[in-house]
């Protein structure tokens, strides 16, 4: 009976939540299918009967068992969208790095530990969804990813991010949420189109509960702006909101140039007195 709705619907089948262990052979006659949706299932293995759909786009298999993919998955031509959360993968699945023509990827909930180097094949790629694994490391190959748009790491285990981040200036989504993040890297503040970071419940000194007044938004341009400082030896942290100053700027002694002008700072650390040149800070309350 789902086999004979889906043929009417559009090019649509589904057959969610049926606790299917392999899918009926008749499927491979649905040759105008583009669309799947089996979630919540118990498929362990990828369906041979779908292996000869070659128009199918989108391919969401979620909350069943897998815990591999097939070479086969990279022959389907026109595949663009694929949706693998909630199954059983323990690594990063290399069959699917062979899609190239993806433009939506979500392997979210599974216990994945790294980002490998071959996700770099995936360049159409726009969305990318790892949350809640176990990724220890994110390989220097995300960088070539231009395409992406929105990328979400949150609930993971990552300490350090690639330098190749700062290459994806399309992002405009960010999720790091929940990591073990100390830091963010300079590259962070090259993401000029970012409309959404996501930083919170990290290993940040810097938090808005530790600075008051800094507000999340306030972090952001704190992280970006001390990136910067490494290389050109001035900081700007106009307009935070701060009432002091963040613990971790003391490691930047050799700054030169300060601009705090519109917080609601009342005195500097004397580390800052060292090599300073110039000092801003016009509707602050510090001492000049």
């Amino acid at each position: 009976k789902q086999i004979h709705l889906a043929k009417g619907e559009n090019g649509v089948l589904e057959l969610t939540g049926f606790l299917l262990t392999s899918v009926p052979p008749a499927i491979k006659t649905l040759v105008n299918v583009s669309y799947i949706k089996m979630d919540m299932n118990r498929l362990r293995d990828f369906p041979p009967s779908l292996r000869v759909l070659t128009k199918l786009e989108k391919l969401e298999l979620n909350e069943n068992s897998f815990q591999s993919l097939p070479e086969e998955i990279a022959t389907f031509p026109n595949l663009t969208s694929v949706s693998l959360s909630y199954n059983e993968f323990l690594v990063w699945p290399e069959p699917i790095s062979a899609c190239t023509r993806l433009t939506e990827l979500d392997f979210a909930h599974n216990a994945i530990k790294e980002i490998p180097k071959s996700v770099r094949t995936l360049t159409l790629l726009v969305t990318l969804c790892m949350t809640g694994n176990e990724i220890e490391k994110v390989s220097e190959g995300i960088g070539e990813c231009l395409n992406l748009k929105k990328l979400y790491l949150g609930e993971n285990v990552i300490a350090r991010l690639p330098d190749s981040l700062g290459n994806l200036t399309r992002l405009t989504t960010l999720d790091l949420s929940s990591n073990s993040l100390s830091t963010l890297p300079l590259q962070v503040a090259m993401l000029t189109n970012l409309e959404d970071l996501q930083i919170q419940e990290n290993k940040f000194s810097v938090t808005e509960e530790a600075v008051p007044g800094l507000g999340l938004m306030g972090m952001i341009k704190y992280f970006q702006s001390c990136a910067m400082a490494q290389f050109t030896k001035k900081i700007a942290l106009n307009v935070m909101g701060m009432s002091e100053i963040p613990p971790d700027i003391l490691q930047y002694s050799q700054l030169t140039n300060i601009s705090i002008m519109g917080n609601k700072l009342t005195q500097l650390p004397e580390i800052f007195g060292q090599n300073l040149q110039h000092l801003k800070c016009h509707k602050s309350r510090c001492p000049t």
